[in-house]
């Protein structure tokens, strides 16, 4: 995957993203919701102190489980 430029739109996104998450965990959230498929595509979940929980990833695994019984 190509990174955005450093001065970039995206990148202005991708920081703006983790600071907000950082906001949310200085105010005791334990985990951050990506609660959109656009959010977990622009965060770098790596950059965040607090495990990112994709939505999409739930559901599409708890669809194969029950597509697996």
């Amino acid at each position: 995957m190509d990174l955005p430029e450093p001065d970039g739109p995206m990148m202005q996104l991708r920081l703006s993203l983790e600071d907000v998450s950082r906001s949310l965990v200085d105010r005791g959230a334990e985990r951050v919701v990506a609660a959109c498929t656009e959010i977990v595509l622009a965060l770098d979940a790596s950059r965040v102190p607090v495990p990112v929980v994709d939505p999409a990833r739930l559901l599409a695994r708890r669809v194969a489980e029950l597509a697996l019984r």
